[in-house]
């Protein structure tokens, strides 16, 4: 299969480097076999090569064994190189196997040892030698690594295995000259020699994939993926190890659909190879999974258990979640292993500040531009902090160690430790400007910051150096969107739009932050940013819709879950006018605004949850309705998220329900502060975070408890929102086949169970035996909801509604009506235009259940149809807060006020439509009407708005008329009055104006 290194669109989040042997695969469960499992002396080596291959380590460790006694020609070993002058004897080649094993079975210090002893035997053997270095430096032995791999390669030029090893040590050990020699020769080596073995293939491959990350190695990445791979896999069907190297090289590019292809098909030959399993981690990891991440690792530590990288993956997992102290174990068992690894040691630098904080910024400042010459670095006054004594080790064994520099910024970032990032990064780049992922981060994270010049000169730097990262192509191609924007400024916000779409989106957004939402903001949390604030309005264009701009704002990649978002710095949006279903944009930007204030003043200290939680309470609006649905659902069950996990909600959500439910705890565990400890815990809670306090200690200290009692009172107190919600919660709870069917067994005559049964024989269109369990309920109990759905359900499918509404309503208790079977029959009488039955239905159900707003919906579909406008306008008010992005609600309301000429309410309503569509013509003509007798200059644009964005609309233009002969501008009206005649030759007003404009005779 050819692979494409599309720059185009593709979806993922974040990756995390694998720096792992090419032949670590996967683990054994026991080293001792019985008798049973003895090979048959007949065993050959090509059989033995295929059980290792296929990750049959019991097997192949015996059959080793017993061909280590044979001998063998070059011909009979499988993967031997070719042109080796000094090819490997049986025995030596079953020994190296047996090493492999113990690699590969997480036994490191083992297979080194092997290896170690093997050389004393064969001291002049190159491959021995040359995969000794390659073990010495997988556990961090730099100096046996490096010498070994010299008498290698002074016996034999081309020892492929000394060759990566001593270029790795050289990189290891800041000799970068010698290092970018090393990995160019691999390139060199091919085009010399044109190898055609498996391994000799791969070990091309990842000699010349480091010389190309080094320089604009284009070519290069599309040669190691289309041809050095698939020749590798010719060579050899069984050679996983081309699959994994194409599958982590595009997960490198952020490809991760076609990377998780090349690890199944690794997987497929070796079930148990764990650089692949580790590969899926790192994909889980990049989409913020950690629950698979996590399991994945685990898996692999229970089969290898001397794998670092499992040890780092599980890391990263316990920083996110704010766990340094368990990270940094993690991070121990991996230095144990391999003491030089980079990105172990980044890890903990990162955790050590983490745990601890940094007394002293200026401190960190000349320890970083001292890296490259760490000597000279003047000692501390103090005691010198954990993070210092870690890098000073770090440096004084690699003077250019900008791979533990870049791994702590990675850690930082995802942290949200912006400006600490930035550091790491850029003294990252200054010891080692060849890091391409630094620079690519460094870019990205710029961008972040808002500071799009900066970021342009980065990112294209980042782009000749690696164009294949979807991350970075995408961005630049934003910042090249945002060049044809246009740019509206005012006192504290600095916005960006596409002047040809949302020049009056843009407008309306300026009003709406300067006279609302910052004077309310920056008053309510006494925080006020140092600069303006930036936002970006993305609309369709350049074949992208709007929501892909902004999500390649955001991620560098075409989806994110949500249509706005903040990183602290800058808030980005897609345009409302850019999707197919708008949105209430003053409630997201308010959100958004909230993120501003809400991380700057903590330096993004605040919990991801808090800041979410403060920003839903300050939308404005009530519960919705959704929520309550979640509530129902996931109470009883406990299918809920806490504080240690909560964060994952926003960013890991296995689908949409989850995501939208992390908001909603998030809003509960805030409402449940206030109910506890009173309003102002909020604000405490805050200027705790802002001290740079964690949630448990800040919960000590403010409130004298602990994480345990208040996730316990937190629970209580969501049993009792959903206690609020009568009748539904049970009824609301799904039940699979087998539940049902064991319910039943216990109870055969337990008429709920019956009709959950019915329910489900429907489902599978097993029609008789469903209605056959549907009126054995109804007989034991004739308002069984379930039975009656079901049976209702098959009178649908036979396109009787008519006989379905009449089993829904037979099994209807009026005074304790079911919540589910209002649901099923108000559509049913809406749609057989059933009105009086509608209209009797839909209030029974607002009453009873005041929190379900589909009822208020339908009835503000029935209510038209009868004389009571009073209780219509209240439920289209009631909508107009419920339905936060719905326009049509807020203007019908405004219409009607109109009609009744209740002016400041048609302001209202109409400046509520505005929140949501700004190119809603109607909606400017009625706020004009409303605005004309208190705000005039206002009202005149506004009509002179309605008018271009409709020229019919003669109202607007017969209002408009008026405004101006009231201002005594008459020649004017006059001509807005005719064009409103021409539109309508009986409007009134429009005729008034003339009338009056009539010169005396």
């Amino acid at each position: 299969m050819r692979v494409v290194l599309d720059v185009g669109l593709i979806s993922a989040k974040f990756f995390f480097c694998l720096l792992l042997a090419l032949f670590c695969v996967g683990g054994v469960a026991s080293r001792n076999l019985c008798a049973a499992d003895e090979p048959s002396p007949t065993v050959t080596w090509r059989e033995a090569y295929e059980h290792l291959q296929k990750g049959r380590y019991e097997e192949v460790e015996e059959a080793y064994e017993f061909l280590k006694k044979q001998s063998a020609t070059k011909d009979d070993l499988p993967g031997e190189f070719a042109n080796s002058p000094h090819p490997l004897t049986g025995p030596q080649y079953a020994e190296i196997a047996l090493a492999r094993i113990d690699l590969e079975t997480g036994h490191r210090a083992r297979a080194y040892e092997r290896l170690e002893a093997l050389k004393k035997l064969h001291s002049e053997q190159p491959r021995i030698l040359g995969l000794l270095a390659w073990y010495a430096f997988l556990n961090g032995k730099l100096d046996v690594a490096e010498t070994s791999a010299q008498e290698a390669i002074r016996i034999e030029a081309d020892e492929l295995w000394a060759r990566r090893t001593l270029a790795e040590v050289y990189q290891a050990t800041g000799r970068l000259k010698q290092a970018d020699e090393g990995w160019r020769y691999f390139v060199r080596y091919y085009n010399r020699v044109q190898p055609e073995k498996a391994e000799e293939l791969l070990l091309a491959a990842e000699g010349s994939l480091a010389y190309a990350r080094w320089h604009t190695g284009k070519q290069i990445f599309d040669f190691v993926l289309n041809t050095l791979c698939i020749d590798a896999l010719k060579a050899d069907p069984l050679f996983w190890q081309a699959h994994e190297l194409s599958g982590r090289l595009l997960l490198e590019k952020y490809n991760k659909p076609q990377a998780q292809q090349e690890f199944q098909a690794a997987l497929a030959i070796n079930p148990r190879a764990v650089t692949v399993l580790l590969g899926r981690a790192q994909a889980a990891a990049q989409d913020y999974d950690w629950d698979e991440s996590n399991r994945l690792a685990k898996e692999v530590l229970k089969n290898a258990p001397g794998e670092p990288l499992a040890h780092t993956l599980l890391a990263r997992s316990l920083l996110f979640s704010n766990q340094p102290e368990a990270a940094l174990e993690q991070l121990q068992l991996a230095k144990a292993i391999c003491p030089t690894d980079p990105t172990t040691t980044g890890l903990i630098v990162a955790a050590q500040i983490q745990r601890d904080g940094i007394r002293s910024l200026p401190r960190l400042q000349l320890l970083l531009e001292s890296i490259d010459h760490i000597a000279d670095l003047p000692a501390a006054a103090d005691a010198p902090e954990a993070y210092e004594t870690t890098l000073i080790a770090a440096a004084k064994i690699n003077s250019a160690c900008g791979e533990v520099l870049a791994t702590t910024g990675e850690a930082l970032e995802m942290h949200r430790k912006f400006e600490l990032a930035e550091k790491f990064y850029r003294a990252a780049l200054a010891v080692m400007p060849q890091l391409t992922a630094a620079r690519n981060n460094l870019g990205m994270l710029t961008l972040q910051m808002a500071r799009v010049d900066e970021a342009r000169t980065m990112l294209d730097q980042a782009f000749k150096s690696d164009p294949y990262h979807m991350r970075v192509s995408n961005m630049r191609k934003v910042i090249r969107q945002l060049d044809g924007y246009a740019t509206l400024s005012t006192d504290h916000f600095v916005i960006r739009y596409d002047n040809a779409q949302d020049e009056l989106l843009a407008r309306y957004m300026s009003k709406f932050l300067e006279n609302e939402v910052y004077p309310q903001l920056v008053k309510q949390f006494g925080y006020e940013p140092s600069t303006r604030t930036t936002i970006e309005i993305y609309s369709k264009g350049n074949g992208q819709t709007a929501h892909e701009w902004f999500s390649a704002r955001m991620v560098g990649l075409p989806w994110v879950q949500t249509i706005g978002a903040s990183t602290g710095m800058m808030i980005a949006l897609a345009s409302p006018n850019g999707l197919n279903e708008p949105y209430n944009w003053s409630r997201v930007i308010r959100h958004e605004y909230v993120h501003v204030l809400t991380l700057q003043q903590t330096q993004f200290n605040i919990p991801h949850w808090y800041t979410e939680a403060l920003a839903v309470r300050n939308e404005g609006y009530p519960r919705p309705a959704e929520w309550n649905d979640m509530l129902r659902k996931r109470v009883p069950r406990r299918d809920l998220r806490n504080l240690s996990n909560l964060n994952l909600g926003f960013i890991s959500a296995k689908n949409g329900d989850d995501w939208n439910f992390a908001y909603c705890q998030s809003d509960l565990y805030a409402n449940y502060l206030v109910e506890r400890f009173g309003e102002p815990a909020l604000e405490k809670l805050l200027l705790a975070y802002r001290a740079g306090k964690t949630t448990e200690v800040a919960l000590k200290e403010l409130f004298q408890t602990d994480i345990k009692d208040f996730e316990a009172g937190y629970l209580d107190y969501l049993d009792r929102i959903v206690a609020q919600l009568p009748g539904q919660a049970e009824a609301s709870i799904e039940y699979s086949k087998s539940e049902v069917e064991a319910a039943l067994e216990k109870e055969p005559r337990n008429a709920e169970w019956l009709g959950r049964a019915a329910m489900l024989k429907a489902k599978d269109r097993r029609r008789d035996e469903a209605r056959k369990l549907a009126r054995e309920a109804l007989e034991i109990d004739p308002h069984c909801a379930t039975a009656a759905i079901a049976l209702a359900e098959l009178d649908l499918r036979g396109e009787a509604p008519e006989k379905a509404i009449q089993k829904l309503a037979s099994a209807l208790d009026n005074t304790q009506p079911d919540h589910q079977l209002l649901q099923r029959l108000l559509p049913l009488l809406i749609q057989t235009k059933r009105w009086d039955e509608a209209l009797k239905y839909a209030s029974l159900a607002e009453t009873t259940f005041p929190s379900d707003i589909s009822s208020t919906v339908a009835l503000a579909e029935i209510l038209p149809h009868f004389m009571d406008l009073p209780r219509y306008k209240a439920v289209l008010e009631k909508l107009s807060m419920y339905e936060n992005d719905e326009s049509e609600y807020r203007l019908q309301r405004a219409e009607i006020a109109w009609k009744e000429s209740d002016l400041p309410n048609v302001a209202r309503y109409a400046a509520m439509v505005l929140e949501i569509d700004v190119t809603e013509p109607k909606a400017h003509w009625l706020l004009a009407e409303g605005l004309s007798g208190v705000k005039p200059e206002e009202a005149l644009e506004e009509f002179s708005i309605a008018c271009k964005l409709d020229d019919e609309l003669a109202e607007a233009w017969a209002g408009w008329a008026v405004l101006l002969q009231t201002r005594g501008q008459v020649q004017e009206a006059r001509q807005k009055a005719e064009t409103a005649l021409a539109l309508d030759a009986k409007n009134a007003r429009a005729l008034e104006v003339l009338n009056k404009s009539q010169p005396a005779k």
